[in-house]
């Protein structure tokens, strides 16, 4: 099989430009793409925790956020589609919720079986004290350097309070 010299400069062309990555929108400060936050409770990770960072510096609108996995790490996007964070100081948001039994309610409705859902009570609760789910209550801040691998967090301590599940 023969390769011309067009075909094999595109091809280059084609791999390199896809590994630079998307270009950023105009006005977003450079990005750390090594960034990520690790969350701990009682000094364990904290899976399935989301997790949004909000600047000291007002003027920065750019959004960084993620979702911890089971070591408690979460890969930080900004603007939800570019990964990683800008430089910065941050407060630290983090919120962990699940709807016990909201799963076999939804299926019933699905059936169209009123009756059954009707049966169903759905339990929501949060896994984390209400203070660290707001920007104006939250004691979490990390600093966002351009060289930061993992920062790290306690959102202590383990928590499971009921709260009013909205249908």
């Amino acid at each position: 099989m023969r390769f011309s010299a067009s075909a094999l400069f595109i091809t280059i062309v084609v791999c390199l430009s896809g590994c630079a990555g998307e270009k950023l929108p105009p006005g977003m400060p450079k990005l750390n793409r090594d960034a990520c936050i690790k969350v701990l409770q009682d000094g364990k990770p904290l899976e399935g925790a989301n997790v949004s960072l909000r600047p000291d510096d007002k003027g920065m609108t750019w959004g960084v956020g993620g979702k911890t996995d089971a070591q408690g790490i979460a890969q930080l996007w900004t603007h939800g589609k570019y990964q990683g964070a800008y430089a910065g100081t941050f407060k630290v948001v983090v919120s962990k919720n699940f709807n016990e039994g909201e799963a076999e309610y939804t299926a019933a409705l699905t059936r169209n079986d009123e009756k059954a859902a009707a049966a169903i009570k759905v339990k929501s609760f949060s896994y984390v004290e209400d203070k660290f789910g707001s920007e104006s209550s939250t004691p979490l801040k990390v600093e966002i350097t351009s060289t930061s691998k993992i920062v790290e967090v306690d959102a202590s301590p383990a928590v499971k309070i009921e709260k009013p599940y909205m249908k």
